[in-house]
């Protein structure tokens, strides 16, 4: 049983701010309210505002600790329990290891929508990666349409750190403030991503400013301004505690800025009968290059590479430990999340222009009934810093299959910067293509290397630096001989 003085709180630390929203962010409320209702909807409160539920923003913060004081590929495998400050902040019992099952200690309130903000629409489509077409089945096809508030979203975010009489498993105050610290810090660096799709780039945001406050429960002042919700004691959040050691090794990151050289379209149906019946997406008036469009060309490539040296099993095995199982009917067990991480990005420099196509009867050579539409793709301007600029991309490690994937994908990135990998639609016509102009590559066995080429006339023409570039060519050879 639990001791009666674990329930007794003497100190609690409370902590109040705005999370802005940097992109898209989509937390479903897993229903649809009519056939021609996107398939999912925001979840809303009974009088249609928007709100994150408490438990997304609990959880997130949970996984995303976690993640980065086990390091990703312990956590990834299930090889190491989490620590017990951690386990003890967010509750945990006999499933856990714990000998006793022990309430949360941090507590949190769902959050408001505070700009009332306007949801928009997001497309999308399942490719089938043996024929590049949009998948299909007996069931019918993948297409499907989510809800999402844009960025610039601003959310009021509540936190309160409880410290009982009594500690449970001997820790101490300073344990927990330091996970309570490490979580406020989280999500002040975007850090931490809420909702779905945050490893395609939704959900991703941060917090300026942090209201931390300290109420002292055993002096009747403290215990009457908790009370109250009035003012308590400020506390800076640097004095909250020392941060808990992080784990280092955090895989193969690369950010890299792009010219595009061709028109670019990732469709989005026009909202007027005199719009184009296809526009580039945008967000807040700006052009947007979604996450899951470039996973997905990476994925396609990635298979395309291994299937050139490997047989189909064994490279669809490497592609799916990358990039995650496709969803099958009946087999959620099997699913797990993408170790590849991508952002969405803005795109600059650019403009629309209308541009209008028919098609044609192959027979016939003439224009097909009813078949004249119009696109609106985005065409570059001159640029200095990139069209796309310090896009990131990321790959979690694994114990094994670190260096095999890690080549796999930079060959992947390295057909887009040379311009053989095309994004967005309209590929066969010419659109999404790019060509690199500055990139980083990070991992711990490679350090840092600067890839760069201002010359967009010459993609090929890169200057590399970085101590492990012979590493990386190693890497690299594995898949090339």
């Amino acid at each position: 049983m639990v001791n009666a003085d674990t329930l007794h709180r003497i100190r609690v630390y409370s902590a109040e701010a705005e999370w802005v929203a940097h992109s898209a962010i989509h937390v479903g409320s897993g229903e649809s309210s009519s056939a021609a209702a996107p398939d999912s909807l925001l979840v809303r409160r009974h009088n249609g505002h928007f709100f994150v539920p408490a438990a997304s923003w609990i959880g997130a913060a949970r996984a995303a600790l976690a993640l980065s004081q086990l390091g990703s590929a312990t956590f990834s495998m299930g090889l190491a329990e989490e620590p017990e400050p951690l386990r003890l902040l967010f509750g945990g019992g006999e499933k856990e290891g714990l000998k006793q099952s022990f309430a949360s200690l941090l507590t949190a309130a769902d959050a408001p929508a505070l700009n009332d903000p306007l949801p928009a629409l997001r497309d999308g489509v399942r490719i089938d990666a043996k024929s590049g077409l949009a998948f299909s089945d007996k069931d019918g096809g993948a297409k499907f349409q989510l809800e999402v508030l844009p960025a610039g979203t601003r959310f009021r975010l509540r936190f309160a750190l409880n410290i009982p009489a009594v500690i449970p498993l001997g820790l101490t105050e300073d344990q927990l403030c330091s996970q309570f610290r490490a979580l406020l810090e989280g999500f002040s660096s975007a850090g931490i991503s809420i909702g779905a799709r945050t490893r395609r780039g939704y959900g991703r945001g941060s917090v300026a400013n942090w209201a931390i406050q300290r109420f002292d429960l055993q002096t009747p002042a403290g215990f009457v301004a908790w009370l109250k919700r009035a003012h308590g004691d400020p506390l800076p959040l640097q004095k909250l505690g020392t941060l808990p050691s992080m784990d280092k090794n955090q895989g193969l990151e690369i950010t890299i800025s792009l010219r595009l050289i061709t028109s670019l379209l990732v469709r989005s149906g026009g909202g007027a009968p005199a719009e184009p019946d296809a526009v580039h997406l945008t967000e807040n008036g700006t052009p947007v290059l979604p996450g899951t469009s470039i996973a997905g060309a990476l994925r396609s490539r990635c298979r395309r590479i291994a299937l050139s040296l490997l047989p189909e099993a064994h490279a669809d095995e490497l592609i799916v430990a990358m990039f995650g199982p496709l969803k099958k009917e009946g087999e959620r067990t099997a699913l797990r999340a993408s170790r590849v991480w991508v952002h969405e990005a803005q795109v600059h420099d650019v403009y629309h222009a209308v541009h209008t196509r028919v098609s044609i009867d192959r027979f016939t050579q003439g224009a097909l009934d009813t078949r004249l539409f119009d696109e609106a793709p985005l065409w570059p301007k001159r640029t200095v810093d990139g069209h796309l600029r310090d896009l990131r991309i990321r790959l979690m490690p694994l114990p094994c299959q670190d260096e095999r994937a890690s080549a796999l994908l930079l060959l992947a990135v390295k057909d887009l910067w040379l311009g053989d990998l095309a994004l967005g639609g309209g590929a066969a016509v010419g659109r999404g293509v790019w060509n690199g102009i500055r990139a980083t590559v990070s991992h711990p066995q490679l350090g840092t290397i600067l890839m760069s080429n201002p010359n967009p006339s010459s993609p090929s023409d890169v200057r590399i630096e970085g101590a492990g570039l012979a590493t990386l060519n190693r890497w690299c050879e594995q898949w090339t001989q």
